[in-house]
């Protein structure tokens, strides 16, 4: 993991919350992923971390919250436990 990414480490919040810090870090939008009840299922997500898509992390947490099915990604609190490069 890069220097870049070590501040997330232990970050805690939405999902959403996450998605723009990402973003900030020039890395995509997690927000427009369809599959987020297999990665919540996995507890991590893989994340290109350029405009090419040639470079990616795996952000690993901890679900800290979830209100329900039809509002996974605006309700759904996480803590950041590991970031890998992938």
């Amino acid at each position: 993991m890069t220097d870049k990414f070590k501040d997330l480490l232990g970050f805690e919040g939405s999902i959403i919350d996450l998605s723009n810090k990402l973003e900030c870090l020039g890395c995509e939008d997690i927000c427009y992923f369809s599959n987020w009840s297999e990665i919540l299922e996995h507890r991590s997500v893989v994340v290109s971390t350029d405009e090419c898509g040639d470079n990616h992390i795996k952000v690993h947490f901890d679900v800290t919250f979830t209100n329900g099915e039809d509002e996974v990604i605006e309700a759904t609190n996480i803590k950041i436990t590991n970031i890998e490069k992938y």
